[in-house]
């Protein structure tokens, strides 16, 4: 009898993990959250983790459908958080979510382990992973990165294209304009990584985590990256755009109508200076359509999901 019972255990363990699994932190984004869960369900993602850093928009109605199907899970991520630093406040007084964010990642990370999930990737709702070769990212990740623990996924990053995009437009089709790719922020990404190589409570940055002792971490084009053993186990980055196998479409500034009217104001609150206002040319320089290629090419099926 207990090896029945033991077999059973086993079997629901099993159906409880992930292959691919993603944590973001939204806030106020219902708009384009639709288009961005479809199109990580179709390049392999099976399981979300969302954090909602105050949103007052309609984002319940857009994500109500993917809770009930149990493929997305939300929680709240307030601004303030009792267990933050004073440089962890001083941030947030100033607009940054930086703190909430780390927060989130902290948090999804252990879900995820605690789910077996296999990989997981850290992004935002304005970054889509981009397979370069293949179908999706889950057979990017087995083919090219069995022997790692963490790929670091440079961006590309989208500017507005001078579009005004319709209420719940889908931003993939419509968005084509990009920096070059030896744009500086290029060498700029983010991570997927194993839950269970990385070292959760020393977190301290959005992009890298720390990992145990024997973890590997590549690049999107399988390069090895050193790390400088410091005191936070940083990574050593070459600040150079890695994006053989995979890359993430980051569409930073979305539309003109978000960039001017979100965007924007919420820069001009924090007081960082002109950022997006210097890169709002660099962002749109070249037509980059290897999205729209790879959806064709891949998932025909879908293509008219996107491109209606």
């Amino acid at each position: 009898m207990l090896k029945y019972v033991c077999l059973i255990f086993i079997v629901m363990f099993k159906l409880s993990a992930y292959e691919l699994g993603v944590v973001a932190i939204f806030k106020d984004s219902a708009l384009y959250l639709k288009e961005w869960i479809e199109y990580h369900k179709m390049v392999g993602v099976d399981h979300f983790w969302l954090y909602n850093n105050e949103s007052t928009d309609g984002w319940r109605e857009i994500l109500d459908p993917y809770i009930q199907e149990g493929v997305v899970e939300v929680f709240f991520a307030p601004s303030y958080v009792n267990t933050w630093s004073s440089e962890q406040l001083k941030s947030a007084e100033h607009g940054s979510w930086v703190p909430a964010q780390l927060q989130a990642y902290k948090d999804g990370i252990n879900k995820a382990k605690e789910t077996d999930t296999k990989w997981v990737g850290l992004i935002d709702s304005d970054e889509f992973i981009l397979p370069m070769e293949d179908a999706t990212v889950v057979e990017s990740l087995n083919k090219h990165f069995q022997n790692a623990d963490g790929v670091y996924t440079c961006w590309r990053c989208f500017g507005t294209s001078n579009i005004y995009l319709n209420k719940y437009e889908n931003l993939i089709p419509r968005l084509t304009m990009c920096s070059s790719r030896t744009h500086p922020y290029n060498g700029v990404g983010k991570s997927i990584v194993r839950p269970n190589s990385v070292k959760i409570d020393e977190i301290w940055h959005v992009h890298h985590f720390p990992m145990v002792d024997g973890s590997v971490y590549r690049y999107s084009d399988g390069l090895y990256i050193p790390k400088k053993y410091t005191q936070k186990s940083d990574l050593q980055l070459d600040g150079k755009t890695h994006d053989k196998y995979l890359r993430i479409n980051h569409y930073i500034l979305r539309d003109e109508n978000y960039f001017w009217n979100v965007r924007i104001p919420r820069e001009d609150i924090r007081k960082v200076g002109s950022i997006d206002r210097k890169h709002y040319k660099d962002f749109s320089k070249e037509k980059d359509l290897k999205i729209h290629d790879f959806i064709k090419k891949f998932h025909p099926n879908i293509y008219s999901l996107f491109f209606n």
